[in-house]
């Protein structure tokens, strides 16, 4: 069991990596083709309503799937509840749909109170066809969630893949038409839906025309996925928050957001995400059963890989974070004013990644121990921390709204741990603890290596083409890199010695 879990994380990390590797590569494509523009600002804040709202409220539809599943035994009962499911998802979005396509001008006066009338037009019609592949993406994360209850962890990244593959074309081909772009962004969830359909096919599923709003398991999968929504979101709410109050300072900063925050959201989501995504059934099934010594095990082994792995990604984009974005955006329509401003919002997002890891972990945590309301209330008043602070300091640029995010966040992570610390359900905190100053130490090390390196090469980086910037950004990485490792292992870290010996042992 442990052996056929660990292969699931392995692959389900692999499959997420590819596909945040292809949606960076979007954004590269993005920001070459339309730059910081209308075009740019209104595909940003159409698409970042579909990962926000639409995403959010589906993955909250899938971890709450997941448990209530588990306590119907019968294999023909838990049919007939997953297609009811699938039947008032399929209702309920068509509804939502129509009426947002109806009311979309209201809406886009609201969400971008400070575009232009062109970048308003553009951003209507995208959010036309958002809407309509919202019903998509709903269908796409219930059946996600009824394949992880059969340990298929595989198809959600696979569909990642495909989505982003497809709009990636679609990007391409637009020539900066929203009609095209939206045609394309609807056909990336299109096809995912019907993969997932014949997938289930497979474990014997059978769709029956059952809906029934009276069903207990129902109603309680609505309620705790509107607060797993608002408990595992809040960090895309915030992000938004920040998307909005950007659109009044200038044209080109909401698109600066979203470069920036793809960057900084890339290892929190391939790491801490699809690690706690496979634990996160275990999880439920332990607490059922009180073992909670196990429980606990598994929790701080989780945060102190996580722990290991942010913490010098969080010093090398603080370090490095200009010349990234130079080498990686700065060509095209992206010139030297956009790439200011990304690195500006770079740097405000990167100390939030440890933060944002860990509370993508304590969130399932929570789920599992049935105690949704904890994560909701501690993350939904950062979100209202960061509305009044983000009011209060729009003026003072993006690095001012980037930084209240990560305060917020930061301080709602550490209300969850304090709370599970309270509860008994951490007690061997100093474990963590003692990572989280030793990959520290490690990190400060590397970063004096960063610095050193950067001013030697500095002359060569400025005055070479983009083929060499990106060699020596990438030794720069290695070195910084294995220095992180070699001074861990020199600090005896037992986390990092273990996973070492386990690949050790496997070759």
């Amino acid at each position: 069991m442990k052996k056929r879990l660990q292969t699931a994380t392995i692959g389900l990390i692999i499959l997420t990596f590819i596909s945040k590797i292809l949606g960076f590569v979007r954004e590269l494509v993005i920001s070459y083709i339309y730059g910081t523009t209308a075009m740019s600002d209104a595909y940003s804040m159409a698409n970042s309503i579909a990962i926000l709202i639409v995403t959010g409220l589906a993955m909250g539809i899938m971890t709450a799937y997941i448990p209530e599943s588990m306590l119907i035994a019968e294999e023909d009962r838990r049919n007939e509840f997953f297609n009811n499911l699938i039947n008032a998802v399929l209702l309920i979005c068509g509804i939502i749909s129509i009426i947002c396509i109806i009311f979309v001008k209201p809406i886009v006066s609201v969400i971008g109170i400070g575009f232009s009338d062109e970048t308003k037009r553009y951003t209507e019609i995208l959010l036309c066809f958002v809407m309509i592949a919202s019903v998509c993406i709903f269908l796409i994360y219930t059946i996600s969630g009824f394949l992880n209850t059969k340990k298929n962890f595989y198809y959600n990244g696979v569909q990642l893949i495909i989505t982003n593959f497809i709009v990636i074309i679609a990007v391409m081909l637009s020539k900066e038409s929203p009609v095209k772009l939206g045609m394309g962004y609807l056909m990336a969830y299109i096809i995912p839906l019907i993969l997932g359909w014949l997938l289930m096919k497979q474990y014997n599923f059978k769709y029956k025309r059952i809906l029934d709003f009276q069903d207990k398991h129902l109603r309680k999968i609505c309620t705790v996925s509107i607060i797993a929504f608002l408990g595992t979101n809040v960090i895309k709410l915030n992000v938004m928050l920040d998307r909005v109050f950007a659109s009044i300072l200038q044209e080109g900063a909401v698109a600066a957001i979203n470069y920036a925050f793809t960057l900084t959201s890339i290892v929190p989501e391939v790491f801490s995400l699809s690690m706690i995504t496979v634990l996160y059934p275990e999880l439920s099934e332990l607490f059922v059963k009180e073992e909670y010594t196990l429980f606990e095990e598994k929790i701080v082994k989780l945060l102190k890989q996580t722990i290991l792995i942010l913490v010098p990604i969080t010093v090398f984009f603080l370090a490095e974070g200009d010349w990234l974005v130079q080498a990686l955006f700065q060509r095209g329509a992206f010139d030297e004013q956009a790439t200011n401003m990304t690195v500006q919002v770079l740097k405000g997002y990167s100390l939030g990644m440890l933060p944002i890891g860990i509370s993508f972990i304590l969130c399932k945590v929570y789920f599992a121990r049935k105690e949704a309301l904890v994560p909701t209330v501690c993350l939904g008043i950062s979100i209202l921390i960061n509305a009044v602070l983000d009011f209060i300091l729009v003026h003072r640029g993006l690095m001012g709204l980037t930084a209240v995010t990560t305060i917020s966040i930061a301080l709602a992570t550490f209300a969850m741990l304090w709370i599970l610390i309270k509860k008994g359900a951490i007690c061997n905190i100093k474990k963590i603890l003692k990572v989280f100053f030793k990959s520290i130490f490690a990190a400060c090390f590397m970063a004096a290596l960063i610095i050193g390196m950067r001013k030697y090469c500095m002359t060569l980086y400025e005055q070479s083409g983009m083929v060499v910037q990106f060699l020596l950004l990438a030794g720069i990485t290695f070195i910084s890199g294995l220095s992180y490792i070699v001074c861990m292992i020199i600090l005896k870290e037992e986390t990092l010695l273990d996973e070492l010996e386990k690949i050790k042992h496997k070759f």
